[in-house]
């Protein structure tokens, strides 16, 4: 009887053997090998605080569940995944925050993924590594503006141009243009209504909220509609050259555009407008208007009293 016993708790034991050795694999290499896992970002600035995902892509016909990413960094961190489900063929993505070291370099990344295909017994280890470049860190932007054109009469209309060096992109940029008005972007244009003398500044920031500042000067004139150099305000032919301001009448229109320079009756150049066979009627009427009157005048005057007796 006790023989009995025996053989079948062998039996029994060795049952127990086949079976387990049916569904669990001596190790994870069935679903290991053809697991992959991509990491992004991998590299990042000294001393940013970056979130860094996982991604992991089962390539078994059979559902892959994963309890543990435990990952370290060359620089001493250390973090964990967390867990992923993950359908035949299918991915799952964790992300964790990661603060980067203060030294730039080439630092290892190793994570180990702890999981079970369906159908194991237990849980196995399949381990990764890979690399994370940690970069300097720029100095601060320096940024440089500039006009084009920088003189000219209002309304004058300007462009500006702003160019960065170093800092971290992308760049936000903020102009006031010295006459109340504002704008924005890389490139911009704005238009100046009075004359003045303007400094356009831009102020560039980084993606650090690191700021840089510069300045352009434009010279804005009075308007000058004919370009002789004396402001419409001023001109006495606004719309004709007339760089001496000549007026030889004094009416305040100046020779260059008054159809009477030399006065009324006068053409530019001293013909007449007014023919001398009229100017001598008129003086002959005018001659006659006033004998006319003298004669009148006579006539009204009475004859002298006589002497008294």
């Amino acid at each position: 009887m006790r023989g009995m016993s025996r053989v079948l708790l062998a039996g029994l034991l060795l049952l127990v053997a086949v079976c387990a050795s049916m569904v669990q694999p001596v190790s994870a290499s069935h679903w290991c090998s053809p697991l992959t896992a991509s990491r992004s970002p991998t590299s990042g600035y000294a001393g940013d605080v970056v979130s860094m995902t996982l991604t992991l892509t089962n390539g078994i016909n059979e559902a892959l569940d994963v309890q543990s990413i435990p990952v370290t960094f060359g620089w001493g961190a250390s973090k964990n995944w967390g867990t992923m489900s993950m359908p035949a063929y299918g991915s799952d993505t964790n992300t964790i925050s990661v603060t980067l070291p203060s030294t730039s370099g080439d630092y290892t990344v190793n994570y180990d993924v702890s999981g079970k295909a369906t159908g194991d017994l237990y849980y196995e280890t399949c381990s990764f590594s890979g690399t994370f470049r940690v970069l300097s860190v720029p100095p601060p932007p320096t940024v440089v503006a500039t006009a084009n054109p920088t003189t000219g009469s209002a309304p004058f209309t300007v462009a500006f141009t702003a160019t960065v060096s170093d800092g971290l992109p992308p760049f936000t940029y903020s102009w006031t243009f010295g006459d109340g008005g504002s704008g924005s972007g890389q490139s911009t244009s704005h238009t100046y209504l009075a004359p003045g003398t303007y400094a356009a500044q831009v102020v560039a920031t980084d993606s650090r909220s690191r700021s840089s500042a510069n300045s352009a000067t434009v010279q804005v004139s009075a308007a000058d509609s004919d370009g002789d150099g004396v402001p419409d305000a001023t001109d006495n032919c606004p719309s004709t050259s007339n760089p001496s301001q000549a007026d030889v009448d004094g009416d305040g229109v100046g020779d260059a555009c008054d159809t009477t320079p030399n006065g009324a009756g006068f053409a530019p150049g001293g013909a007449d407008l007014i023919p001398w066979a009229v100017v001598a009627v008129v003086i002959v009427l005018a001659v006659a208007v006033v004998v006319i009157a003298l004669g009148r005048r006579k006539r009204q005057v009475p004859p002298p009293l006589p002497p008294p007796r």
